[in-house]
């Protein structure tokens, strides 16, 4: 049986805390890297930063220089075009990126959060591909993510896929994963990867402002889901400015903004999370 769990109650994470930042691959659409929001939190390849032997930059010199297939992947990788290009055509990746950041409470990316850019998906009219993200996922690992955001997904289970996250899992890599927006008729029929079970793997559902359940949110097959507002909430979008946006790929962002912070605090209990939230109010 399946029951929504308020933030309060989440179970606590462990991920880098003081001088070590945690590296976070956000898995959409792309970033505007250019936003000044994420102006000094971007990750960074180390095997394609510095100069190569003939004095050029590894980041821009067209040269797979850390030998994984990839050139010039300094802030990530497009895996939906394969290419450096993380340009975000819909909006969908920077605006959760920015949640996931801490905005609106921060008007900079948190100085503690490095974002390993993943792009598998494109804009409205081009398909979002398995292929496309069971790579961005196996890159995430490869390159030591920390923490992988999924906001998006799918209907259809898939073996490899599901390998994909019981290695993150036995990792102890945290996973947060949107539970999607299209509830489907047939209540048979789940959505991955939030669906997938795993201990490390967070599904996130979005409420309104009230803590209402959205009518079209949807919720896993097993296990604890978390609620989060997902409604018309604020966020960083291209070009530089702000938007709001509705749907569990929102709610998923706050949830994980909220996460890393708690966890770079240290772990606590669900009974101090809720003394502080109470304090708070």
């Amino acid at each position: 049986m399946s029951s929504a769990t308020a933030w309060a109650e989440a179970p606590c994470v462990f991920l880098p805390s003081g001088p070590n930042p945690v590296v976070v691959a956000v898995i959409d659409s792309g970033l505007d890297v250019r936003h000044p929001f994420f102006s000094s939190s971007l990750w960074t390849n180390p095997g394609e930063t510095g100069l190569d032997e003939f004095g050029r930059d590894k980041a821009t010199n067209g040269v797979d220089d850390d030998g994984n297939g990839l050139v010039d992947d300094v802030h990530g990788w497009n895996f939906a075009q394969g290419n450096a290009d993380l340009t975000d055509e819909s909006g969908h990746g920077t605006h959760v990126a920015g949640l996931v950041g801490g905005y609106p409470q921060m008007s900079r990316a948190s100085s503690g959060v490095r974002f390993m850019t993943l792009k598998y998906c494109r804009k409205k009219g081009f398909p979002c591909t398995a292929k496309a993200f069971g790579a961005a996922v196996r890159y995430a690992l490869d390159q030591g993510a920390h923490l992988i955001h999924i906001s998006g997904g799918g209907y259809e289970p898939a073996e490899s896929e599901r390998r994909l996250f019981a290695e993150a899992s036995a990792r102890g890599v945290v996973v947060v994963s949107a539970s999607g927006n299209k509830k489907p008729l047939d209540h048979s029929r789940f959505f991955y990867p939030s669906s997938y079970g795993y201990a490390s793997l967070f599904s996130v559902t979005a409420t309104d402002a009230h803590g209402v359940l959205l009518n079209t949110s949807n919720l896993p097959p097993r296990g604890h889901h978390y609620r989060e507002e997902g409604e018309r909430v604020l966020s960083t979008v291209p070009g530089g400015g702000v938007d709001r946006m509705t749907g569990t790929s929102q709610a998923a962002g706050v949830f994980t903004g909220k996460l890393i912070a708690q966890a770079r605090q240290g772990c606590v209990t669900a009974e101090t999370r809720v003394a502080r939230s109470t304090h708070q109010k």
